[in-house]
Order: structure tokens, then sequence, then C-alpha cells
């Protein structure tokens, strides 16, 4: 289950962009940046439970710096 999620939030996320390309409509950018923050929650939950603690553990520092990188870029 938790890997679907992941998929459709990478497809989403695509999706998103191919529009923003398109349109030249640059106001959903945020939303790409939320649907690969969501996927790396769901593919690091999935890690956890699954027993791949390493992979898990990096997912998590993958997410925290890409956390971190977002609240900069919203603030500036």
């Amino acid at each position: 289950m938790l890997k679907v999620l992941h998929k459709v939030a990478i497809i989403l996320s695509i999706i998103v962009a191919f529009y923003n390309l398109i349109t030249g409509n640059y106001d959903l950018f945020p939303l790409i940046i939320v649907f690969q923050v969501l996927s790396l929650i769901f593919i690091t939950v999935h890690d956890f439970k699954e027993g791949n603690k390493g992979k898990g553990i990096l997912s998590s520092i993958a997410l925290l710096v890409i956390f971190v990188f977002s609240i900069y870029v919203f603030l500036t």
C-alpha cells in the first residue's frame, strides 16, 4: 500500500511539473515539493516496516534535507 502511495505521489508531482512547464504558470510549484516530500515519507515508512533500517535512515536524512531546503525556498 505504501509503495502504491509513493508511486501516486511521484506521478502527481510529474503531472504538476509538466503543467507548470507547458502553461508557464509557476504558482503550483510548491505542490511539486509537497508531493515529493509525501513520496519520501511513504517510502521511508515502507522501508522501516520492511526492516530495512539502513535505507529507512537514509530516506529520513534525505527527507530532513528536502524539508529544510523547502522551508528555506518558501521563506525567501
